[in-house]
């Protein structure tokens, strides 16, 4: 099985990889707000940083076909006088209702 090993910083809508992706030691992906990644495999996050963002009305999304492992950090826009609420959780099985 073939791994890919990325350091993104996404500047455009939208990325999909069409197979496993793994964020190593050091690695990040930053997924901006109105923005999408899509993973055709297996998603593992071993100890990089995963941040997804969001604003008022635009939001990120981190999609996996497969399996998620390891942990993401969600910046959620919460409409309280422009304040943040910053959601931090595992991967695996978690689906974050907005």
């Amino acid at each position: 099985m073939k791994k890919i090993h990325l350091v993104i910083f996404l500047l455009m809508s939208y990325i999909s990889v069409g197979q496993n992706l793994t964020v190593i030691s050091g690695g990040s992906i930053t997924i901006p707000k109105d923005s999408y990644v899509f993973v055709g495999g297996d998603f593992t996050n071993t100890a990089g940083t995963v941040t997804l963002h969001s604003d008022s009305d635009e939001f990120s999304s981190l999609l996996v076909s497969g399996a998620a492992s390891g942990d993401i950090t969600y910046n959620r826009y919460v409409n309280i006088v422009g304040a943040w609420r910053m959601g931090f959780s595992r991967c695996a099985s978690i689906w974050y209702g907005i």
